[in-house]
């Protein structure tokens, strides 16, 4: 998965002629996955794609999964679907705000418990444009999510919900590559 990223990564970053200054597309990598030295954090997303509607306005996904194989046996899924705004561009620094809605899911295969979690998450993001195909990002936020988890081989209650909020993502970095 790693490598495959790092491919797509260098194929988009290559500076297309004849395109204008505006690019539609942004594909986005978690740097935390890659550079020990970069925070990442349980429901941050490992890719994230970015379409722009016009300058101001673009809409944004993200997706991550993980495998583990060790003595937990954990699978995660997230996913997340939402919509931005640029509220102030300067030349190569960009201020926006951003509104999800994302979902995860995790099951723990040795204990049999299984995660659900919804949330909605409103950020303030700020991107550097090293070039014109290239940017850096962070954007940290306050992050509401609604749980639920099931464990139906329990002596326990089988099932139980929570509610948590957060502000997160702070030193978090994306790499993005616009085409």
């Amino acid at each position: 998965m790693k490598v495959l990223s790092i491919i797509i990564a260098i194929i988009l970053s290559i500076n297309t002629y004849g395109q204008d200054d505006f690019c539609k597309h942004q594909f986005g990598i978690n740097m935390g996955e890659f550079v020990p030295l970069f925070k990442t954090q349980t429901g941050n997303f490992d890719l994230n794609y970015y379409y722009h509607l016009n300058e101001k306005h673009h809409l944004r996904s993200g997706f991550s999964y993980k495998n583990v194989i060790d003595e937990t046996g954990e699978v995660d899924f997230n996913a997340r679907l939402g919509f931005g705004k640029t509220i102030r561009q300067l030349k190569k620094l960009h201020l926006y705000v951003a509104s999800d809605a994302s979902w995860l899911y995790s099951k723990n295969h040795i204990d049999e418990r299984y995660f659900y979690k919804v949330g909605l998450s409103l950020m303030m993001g700020i991107r550097y444009h090293l070039s014109k195909n290239i940017s850096v990002s962070s954007e940290p936020g306050f992050f509401w999510y609604s749980g639920y988890s099931k464990r139906p081989n329990s002596f326990g209650s089988p099932s139980s919900t929570w509610q948590e909020h957060s502000i997160d993502n702070i030193g978090q970095l994306l790499i993005s590559f616009h085409f």
